[in-house]
């Protein structure tokens, strides 16, 4: 049986990836050992480990991602004052934490989602959207009420147990699009309701920078692009000027799937 091959790349090699244009489909370059690089054609680049794992309920393994984190956020420029939110040492080190919880027979992605709610209730986006909600002075009791409403019946069901601090543009994305996928469900194609909670969402993380010291590198990295692309894309869909505008967000929010994306050996660039 031949071995896998590992540290397939290097810091400089990451870099220079990261100089690349940006792709026209999502491309992945392996480092080994189900460590990837996503490259994906908005110009962000992210950690991804794919594996195999069957809970209680599973009558056999499926195959998920473990989302390990962001190199580059697509508004990131490389310059000499570049820094990655996961270096290539970090996410190796990710990576080998969750190989370990797969081997104790432990999901790493639930692993992960529990540690997110080990936090002070106070600092629950839930919380924090009500305490924003509340010292909105400059707007009338209809709006507020609308504002409400989209946080209880769209919003908190998928981020409201998260602390701010924890949320990662892949939870941006994947709340927006799961909003718009309820009202495509039922047959309604406006964007409407879908961009103006993807907007509160940011909204909120905006107003707990300014208020404290806590998200201020998150809203660079993650509120600022998860929510503009987003929302301008969900609108265009609904529109129909782009049926398809969605897409490479399912691609950067969903597992990738190697048959259907580029993959590159680190060793090609």
């Amino acid at each position: 049986m031949t071995k896998r091959k590992n540290y397939l790349s290097s810091s400089s090699g990451v870099l220079a990836i990261a100089k690349q244009p940006a792709p026209a489909k999502v491309t992945r370059y392996s480092d080994g050992d189900s460590l990837y690089l996503i490259h994906h054609p908005n110009g962000s680049l992210f950690w991804q480990m794919p594996y195999r794992y069957q809970s209680d309920k599973d009558i056999k393994p499926k195959q998920k991602t473990y989302q390990i984190g962001v190199f580059k956020s697509a508004k990131q420029d490389i310059d000499t004052a570049f820094k990655p939110e996961v270096s290539l040492k970090q996410a190796r080190v990710e990576r080998d934490k969750a190989k370990q919880l797969l081997a104790d027979d432990i999901d790493p992605t639930e692993h992960k989602n529990k540690e997110k709610n080990k936090y002070e209730q106070k600092d629950l986006f839930k919380v924090v959207a009500a305490d924003y909600i509340s010292e909105k002075q400059d707007t009338t009791p209809k709006n507020v009420k609308k504002l409400q409403g989209f946080l209880s019946k769209h919003i908190l069901k998928h981020i409201g147990d998260y602390p701010i601090t924890a949320i990662t543009a892949q939870d941006v994305i994947q709340t927006g699009l799961a909003i718009q996928n309820h009202f495509e469900k039922q047959g309604e194609w406006t964007a409407d309701t879908t961009s103006k909670c993807v907007e509160l969402i940011g909204s909120v993380g905006e107003w707990t920078a300014d208020t404290t010291s806590k998200c201020v590198e998150l809203i660079g990295s993650v509120f600022e692009y998860a929510i503009n692309t987003l929302s301008y894309d969900i609108i265009n869909v609904a529109y129909g000027r782009n049926n398809r505008a969605l897409d490479v967000y399912r691609a950067s929010a969903y597992p990738v799937n190697p048959r259907t994306h580029g993959e590159q050996s680190f060793a090609t660039i």
